[in-house]
């Protein structure tokens, strides 16, 4: 986060930016939109105060153009599954030649929703319920097959015990990517479904 400062007119600008892996989009928009909310906070106490937001053009920030495009930064009032079927705007300052994607302009609509941290006490919830199965449920996680070739072969822990230590692992694993959405989604997957009916039909003797 900088500020800068015209001396001529006496105008300023305060800029944030941030970085990330195009497949974690969604974690940037939602530490952009969280520092962006404080920030209207701040400027919110300044009566009279006039502002805009802009969102400089990703391509003219890559292409270092002295004087880049500003998209304009309504990211409240807009997200991209609002917005019509487009897929990409074109950089004026390219003449059109660049099209720059909407994903990279406006927050999807989960953005705005902040992810809730697993609690022990969904832990325990999730432990007691998900039963014999609960390798399917690591499966969709994302657990590492190295976590099983660890666990002693003698284990006599009960299924509950061995589901609270592995999600345990998965919360240390993932961080703030393990999120109660994430968890909620698992349990509920249709690949566990299709499993534990598949295994429970066999297990009553049905084709």
């Amino acid at each position: 986060m900088t500020t800068t400062e015209n001396a001529t007119t006496g105008s300023g600008c305060l800029t944030v930016c941030c970085r990330s892996a195009k497949d974690r989009l969604l974690n940037l928009w939602r530490t952009l939109l969280a520092i962006l909310s404080e920030v209207e906070e701040l400027l919110s106490q300044w009566q009279g105060l006039l502002y805009y937001r802009y969102l400089v053009c990703p391509h003219c920030f890559l292409a270092d153009e002295p004087e880049p495009f500003h998209f304009l930064g309504e990211w409240y009032k807009a997200n991209i599954n609002r917005l019509p079927e487009i897929v990409k705007i074109a950089c004026p300052v390219s003449r059109g030649a660049v099209r720059v994607h909407l994903k990279l302009l406006y927050p999807p609509k989960n953005a705005h929703v902040l992810p809730t941290q697993v609690s022990e006490s969904e832990i325990q919830l999730v432990a007691a319920t998900v039963g014999q199965h609960w390798s399917v449920l690591a499966n969709i996680l994302g657990i590492p097959q190295q976590y099983f070739s660890n666990l002693p072969s003698d284990d006599t822990d009960s299924v509950e015990s061995q589901v609270t230590a592995m999600l345990r692992y998965w919360v240390e694993l993932k961080k703030e990517e393990a999120t109660s959405e994430e968890l909620q989604n698992a349990v509920k997957d249709p690949q566990q479904d299709d499993v534990i009916n598949r295994r429970r039909s066999r297990d009553n003797g049905e084709d």
